[in-house]
């Protein structure tokens, strides 16, 4: 079980709204290391209720600058890879992707999701979900399972300038 100081750690994290890359690291190691008790279904629960969570703007450099690396070619080009064929498989976006990304705004921490929904092992540790904007309030969140770019959602923005 964890520490109540460590539950309140978090807690004062998440009232802050804003996550480190480190404390995101720890609060994911948290949730995939503990048995699964009152407490930390209360934190669960709490963390859920004040999603999404801001990104420090050298962890948004970071994703962003990893992201154009596996999309884009050093041209500028959408590279033609197994992991970019993949996404262009299961979204039918991978144009609209690549267009969100250069017109990049910024990046919220969402949510968890279990490994296993990507790999076909028994896998349940949570992975980070990030959620990229573009300028014009389109979004797309992903994960990144065994180094690979997962897309969980893709929105794009309906209101009319």
């Amino acid at each position: 079980m964890p520490k109540k100081q460590t539950i309140q750690k978090y807690k004062g994290i998440i009232k802050f709204g804003k996550f480190t890359e480190q404390e995101i690291i720890s609060f994911r190691s948290l949730l995939n290391n503990n048995p699964r008790d009152s407490e930390l279904y209360d934190l669960i629960a709490f963390f859920e209720s004040r999603a999404p969570f801001e990104l420090t703007w050298m962890q948004q450099e970071k994703g962003l600058e990893w992201l154009k690396n596996r999309i884009f070619t050093k041209s500028g080009n959408i590279r033609n890879t197994q992991e970019t064929n993949e996404i262009s498989n299961r979204t039918n976006a991978l144009e609209q992707i690549a267009e969100m990304v250069k017109n990049f705004d910024r990046f919220e921490f969402v949510d968890f999701v279990p490994q296993n929904r990507f790999t076909r092992g028994l896998n349940p540790f949570l992975l980070p979900v990030y959620r990229l904007y573009d300028k014009q309030g389109n979004f797309f969140d992903y994960t990144v399972s065994v180094g690979q770019i997962e897309i969980i959602d893709l929105v794009y923005n309906t209101k009319e300038g």
